[in-house]
């Protein structure tokens, strides 16, 4: 099992914050030590023993006081779920043009298909587009309609896991939707320990050109950003995204709107 959670600790007379889970005893599963004091919200994942999850237990979260008064710990946004925690890119922004790699995007293992990494136009007659939206001679992502594929077949694509401390963040992506026989298109924001909620969807077909959607969410959580197509009634139904980028703060207050430079991007590790 994973437990996210934001914490705040600031001031000169700091004590010390701990998280223990009880269960027969108390065990020390994570704590300030060590750590920076920054006046900022910092996010923190730890991952619980399953010897401890296999049966009931408690989770307390536990503040001493320091020398002074100048120093306040503060918690928020406690989430849990099954599983071991994910790496999560943590307050930056994430790109991905497609040209060298899924940029850390990975394909679901509950669809029923997947996602295409191409280059030039799409196997298919009358769908899909002729070049990627970048520069007209990299890749792009798309769904491939045809065979073996079956009217309702789904496969989505998923960011790798972000967090933002101010919650807002916006989703820049172009889309390509061209066939007559198109299903449909969704934005998906999977927000940890959260039920899943569509951001945006399209269905059909909206001409030969690239579009761009600029989406606003906001999550608490950490979170990943789904693409999720469903294949129409026939192989006439390729749809594709390029240029996707992922940022803090609200879509009318981004600065450039163009793609941003990929870059090392640095995480927090589960502990």
């Amino acid at each position: 099992m994973c437990v996210a959670f934001w914490y705040h600790g600031y001031g000169t007379n700091l004590g010390r914050l701990a998280l223990y889970a009880e269960q027969n005893g108390r065990q020390q599963i994570w704590s300030s030590d060590n750590r920076p004091s920054l006046n900022a919200w910092q996010l923190s994942m730890v991952t619980i023993d399953a010897r401890i999850t296999a049966t009931k237990f408690q989770l307390t979260f536990e503040g001493k006081v320091g020398n002074g008064d100048l120093g306040n710990y503060a918690i928020d946004d406690v989430a849990l779920r099954p599983g071991p925690c994910a790496k999560t890119y943590v307050n930056l922004p994430h790109s991905c043009s497609f040209d060298a790699d899924l940029c850390d995007f990975v394909q679901a293992s509950d669809d029923t298909f997947d996602w295409t990494r191409r280059r030039g136009a799409t196997p298919s007659s009358s769908t899909g587009p002729d070049q990627d939206h970048t520069s007209g001679s990299g890749y792009y992502m798309y769904t491939e309609a045809s065979s073996p594929q079956k009217p309702g077949y789904f496969a989505k694509l998923l960011s790798p896991s972000l967090a933002f401390s101010h919650s807002h963040g916006c989703v820049s992506f172009w889309y390509h939707a061209h066939g007559q026989h198109l299903g449909s298109l969704s934005l998906v924001l999977e927000e940890f320990a959260k039920p899943d909620k569509t951001l945006w969807s399209i269905k059909g077909a909206t001409g030969l050109d690239w579009i761009n959607v600029k989406q606003d969410f906001k999550a608490a959580s950490p979170f990943n950003v789904v693409f999720s197509s469903v294949i129409g009634a026939s192989y006439q139904g390729d749809y594709a995204v390029d240029d996707v980028s992922i940022e803090p703060g609200l879509c009318s207050v981004q600065r450039n709107n163009q793609l941003a430079p990929q870059i090392n991007l640095e995480y927090a590790e589960e502990e």
